[in-house]
């Protein structure tokens, strides 16, 4: 593999337009190198979809205190305003405050990882907790059954993350993710585009 400090290292001024990486490695000390090559002149990216999503909560407080600020998370799609808080404490050195946000999006995140693989679950969440639907996962992947999204709905609920008495989606924008219509616990959700036990579309 390409130690990356030491390839920003050797490229001085030879790409001017080259700006920056998307760091994948769990190796932060490679990362730091990068981060100071040539000045601090590029900007580098954590993220790796391959590390499990809370290890990669984990690296945000250590990311932080090397100096990165720039990451590519999965979990911006659905929790926006929980990973920018996750982030900020961690930035700012509050490392209580960054654990406890992290805590609470790796709790999330390997509740909804639970019924699938990363794509089909993943998918399967921003269609509850988003105004965006992904549509299904290309084969050989399959979009998660019914049930599954029944389960995972009320996980979610269960969590705080979808309220049923109130449009808000707690942790994103405020959407029309969930209306309460008052027919013993049966719920509208505009998002799925299958009939779910337990919701009318």
């Amino acid at each position: 593999s390409v130690h990356m400090g030491e390839f920003l290292e050797s490229l001085n001024e030879e790409i001017p337009t080259f700006v920056g990486i998307k760091f994948t490695s769990p190796n932060l000390q490679e990362g730091a190198r990068a981060l100071r090559a040539n000045n601090n002149r590029f900007v580098v990216f954590l993220g790796n979809r391959k590390l499990l999503l809370l290890h990669l909560f984990q690296l945000m407080d250590a990311a932080c205190a090397i100096g990165m600020n720039s990451f590519i998370i999965t979990s911006l799609s659905m929790f926006p305003e929980l990973t920018v808080e996750a982030f900020t404490a961690g930035n700012a050195g509050n490392l209580l405050k960054a654990r406890e946000t992290q805590q609470r999006l790796t709790n999330v995140l390997t509740t909804i990882g639970k019924y699938g693989t990363f794509i089909e679950t993943m998918k399967a969440a921003m269609s509850l907790l988003t105004n965006i639907n992904p549509g299904p996962p290309r084969v050989p992947q399959q979009p998660l059954s019914a049930e599954a999204m029944a389960s995972m709905a009320k996980d979610l609920q269960n969590l705080g993350f979808i309220s049923a008495k109130s449009k808000r989606c707690i942790g994103g924008s405020t959407i029309e993710v969930w209306n309460n219509v008052q027919q013993g616990q049966r719920y509208q959700c505009h998002m799925a585009r299958t009939t779910i036990p337990g919701f009318i579309n």
